[in-house]
């Protein structure tokens, strides 16, 4: 991976979200019962995803990427305080309302946060050294 902006970066970050989001999947329907992991650590990885599937489409600065999936996260995350779910007519717990969101939660702000840093860090890392190389 030499620097955001290759072919090579693309494919990393392709590869990392069909990867997170077989994880994602298996929390949803194996881990559901276990309401630490689901909630949380779903939350924490989910914007980890949206970032990878960012960077895979189009590449960008990973500090620039943060800050939009940021806005974006919170924004969506606001928005279930009117439970868009329930107003479209989607049964609890079905797919349309797990996607969807069904309750606002200052703890999942906080994860969003937790995970976007992370992974900011990281591919800044990541990009930083292969570039000095």
């Amino acid at each position: 991976m030499a620097n955001y902006r290759s072919k090579q970066y693309q494919i990393s970050m392709a590869i990392s979200a069909i990867t997170l989001f077989g994880i994602e999947f298996f929390i949803a329907t194996k881990l559901a019962h276990h309401h630490f992991i689901r909630g949380y650590g779903g939350d924490f990885l989910v914007v980890i995803l949206l970032y990878a599937i960012v960077q895979a489409i189009r590449p960008m600065k990973p500090i620039v990427a943060g800050v939009g999936l940021m806005i974006f996260s919170t924004s969506v995350e606001f928005i279930q305080m009117i439970d868009p779910a329930k107003l479209l007519g989607f049964a609890k717990g079905s797919a349309g309302e797990i996607i969807m969101g069904s309750t606002f939660s200052v703890e999942d702000i906080l994860m969003y946060l937790g995970g976007i840093t992370t992974i900011v860090i990281i591919d800044s890392i990541i990009i930083s050294r292969k570039i000095s190389k």
